[in-house]
């Protein structure tokens, strides 16, 4: 094996391990933050359906629902592209179907950056701190999902390459 393909090896491993990391901690932080966004008013679910007059007690039960609905299925999703991130940078004869759900979350990001952007010069006609910090970290996490995605497809390659010299 060349010094240079076990260098890419290193170096991929490496990536994915860090990004797998990274992307679940920014699962628990969009959960913190759809936490934080819905206790403080910031989105509020009622007034999206033009619900004026409400129980207090129905609202906090379908806020308290929708916040785990939404958390677990963010939760989810970041935790099975890291975890399976970080077994893929052990193991690289493990399945690859992360990579797809990545491409999937990419796309998603694609589209979802240009809506924030929208609703913010137009809807909103308003910037402000949140908004920036909402930017910010989506960019960040379509950055990390493509360093999982570039890692594990040149990670898959280093092997195959490596596992045909010998």
């Amino acid at each position: 094996m060349s010094e240079i393909t076990v260098a890419n090896i290193r170096r991929a491993k490496g990536d994915l391990r860090i990004s797998g990391l990274a992307y679940m901690a920014f699962g628990i932080w969009e959960i913190l933050k759809v936490a934080i966004e819905i206790g403080t008013g910031i989105i509020d679910p009622f007034g999206y359906a033009g619900l004026e007059q409400y129980d207090v007690k129905v609202v906090f039960l379908s806020a308290l629902f929708s916040l785990f609905s939404i958390s677990a299925i963010i939760l989810a999703l970041h935790f099975y592209v890291g975890f399976s991130s970080l077994r893929y940078s052990k193991d690289p004869t493990t399945s690859k179907r992360f990579l797809n759900l990545a491409m999937l979350l990419v796309l998603y990001y694609v589209v979802e950056i240009p809506y924030l952007f929208y609703t913010m010069f137009t809807l909103d006609q308003r910037v402000n701190d949140t908004t920036i910090a909402s930017i910010m970290f989506e960019l960040t996490s379509l950055f990390i999902l493509i360093n999982v995605i570039s890692s594990g497809r040149i990670l898959k390659k280093s092997v195959e390459k490596a596992s045909g010299e010998t």
